[in-house]
Formats: C-alpha cells, structure tokens, sequence
C-alpha cells in the first residue's frame, strides 16, 4: 500500500503541488508548519513503538 507515491504524475504529488503553488509565498511557511507536525507524530508513534 503506498499513501503518497513518489511517481511525479502520480495525482497525489499534483494535489501537494496545486495548493503549494496556490499559497505562493505563504506555501513554504505552511510547508515547514506541516513538517514540524509530522515530525512530532512520527516520534511519538516511534517512542510508544519503543515502549510496547
């Protein structure tokens, strides 16, 4: 199962693509809010994986 293929025509990466380049300039400030929400669920999966 892949959630967001990495195939460029894949319709996924044009949906990111469409509402980054809608946001302009305010795109790479909601991109790096994103990531820091990524990046804080990823370690708290990993370290209740680590608990269990």
């Amino acid at each position: 199962h892949r959630f967001l293929p990495c195939e460029n025509k894949s319709k996924a990466v044009e949906q990111v693509k469409n509402a980054f380049n809608k946001l302009q300039e305010k795109g790479i400030y909601k991109a790096m809010s994103e990531f820091d929400i990524f990046i804080n669920y990823i370690e708290a999966y990993m370290t209740m994986k680590i608990r269990n």
